[in-house]
């Protein structure tokens, strides 16, 4: 007799959901977070710090999630 996957019961459909979400928003910014990173190697060599502070600021970027993950 098959159960249904563990993610699907209950509560858990929502957070399958709100994951899958997550995913498909990573899927759409990644290339942009991409063209990001090629627009700062056209900076000039004296703008270092500049690229420096975006490419913190990028990867802040990529890292927050839409949703909380500590929730599951």
């Amino acid at each position: 007799m098959s159960r249904p996957h563990p993610s699907h019961v209950g509560g858990n459909t929502l957070n399958t959901e709100q994951i899958h979400a997550e995913i498909l928003r990573f899927e759409g910014v990644h290339p942009c977070i991409y063209q990001v990173y090629d627009l700062l190697e056209c900076l000039p060599k004296d703008c270092e710090a500049i690229k420096l502070q975006l490419r913190d600021q990028i990867v802040c970027i990529e890292g927050t999630p839409l949703i909380n993950y500590a929730n599951f």
